[in-house]
């Protein structure tokens, strides 16, 4: 999956000479995750007690996580429950409740991402 951006250049009429194009890759791109966590938890933390858990999917696949595997390794390539896959991803709804995530239950919180041309 990549995230996309163009930017167009212009001349001093205002006409476009060119256009600046680029990308990031997000499948496996785990600083994208960890400083969506820092923004949003700006490191408080309760002792004991763990949060902050984001996730990018492609469908139902983590493609970047922070949450850690039974191994201890990023939990790449597992999937969404299947409340989570039929509520977020078969009927397009916000999803806000008590999941579980790779071996262990959270509150999670699960939006669906679309696309530009989609409504």
């Amino acid at each position: 999956m990549m995230m996309k951006a163009a930017v167009p250049i212009l001349d001093i009429n205002n006409e476009v000479w060119g256009v600046i194009y680029g990308g990031s890759l997000l499948n496996r791109n785990y600083e994208i995750v960890d400083r969506i966590k820092d923004a949003v938890f700006r490191g408080r933390a309760v002792p004991g007690e763990r949060h902050g858990h984001r996730h990018i999917m492609q469908w139902d696949l983590r493609i970047s996580t922070n949450v850690r595997d039974n191994n201890r390794l990023r939990a790449i390539g597992t999937r969404v429950s299947k409340e989570v896959y039929d509520q977020v991803l078969e009927m397009g709804r916000s999803f806000i409740d008590r999941a579980f995530v790779v071996s262990e239950w959270y509150i999670a919180a699960y939006e669906p991402v679309r696309n530009i041309k989609e409504k």
